[in-house]
């Protein structure tokens, strides 16, 4: 005996194999980020994010996230080989936390560059570089013309984990 199968059985058939089948939203090489952003946009230099969370959540590993114009970009985790490219009036102030949070698997680069980073005396940590990899090449943190002040217990700071390289 023959069965048929309906209309809508069928078109969602066809349309679950259409969905799986297409690819996830690729990640860009480079992002922008600006005071007047918006994290709802798409992160072209004419569609900037408002913060460095935002960016990084949808830049490539190796990729680079640039500064269009001053602002403060807010607080990050890094767990990712970027490069952060800022500017002269390029911020990042935090209260209570760290202002950059890095944490890369063995052997990733992560740049740093242009930024102040504050902590307007309250914040904790401005660069903490954790990484916990024990094992595999180390990893690096480069950070260049960087103002790191204000901060109540360290300004930049090395975790003992794992093998890493740090240049200032």
């Amino acid at each position: 005996m023959k069965t048929l199968t309906s209309p809508l059985k069928l078109s969602a058939i066809v349309f679950l194999a259409f969905s799986v089948a297409l690819p996830a939203r690729a990640l860009s090489a480079h992002t922008w980020v600006s005071g007047i952003g918006n994290d709802a946009n798409t992160g072209t230099q004419q569609s900037p994010y408002a913060d460095f969370a935002t960016a990084i959540a949808n830049t490539a590993a190796g990729g680079v996230i640039s500064v269009a114009d001053s602002g403060d970009f807010g607080p990050l985790t890094i767990t990712q080989s970027i490069t952060i490219d800022g500017m002269p009036g390029a911020t990042i102030t935090t209260t209570g936390s760290e202002a950059i949070y890095v944490d890369v698997p063995a052997g990733q680069t992560v740049v740093i560059r242009n930024l102040t980073i504050d902590g307007l005396g309250q914040g904790i940590d401005g660069i903490f570089f954790a990484q916990s990899s024990t094992t595999g090449a180390p990893s690096m943190l480069i950070i260049q013309d960087c103002r790191v002040a204000n901060f109540t217990d360290i300004g930049i700071g090395l975790g003992d984990e794992g093998p890493c390289n740090l240049v200032v």
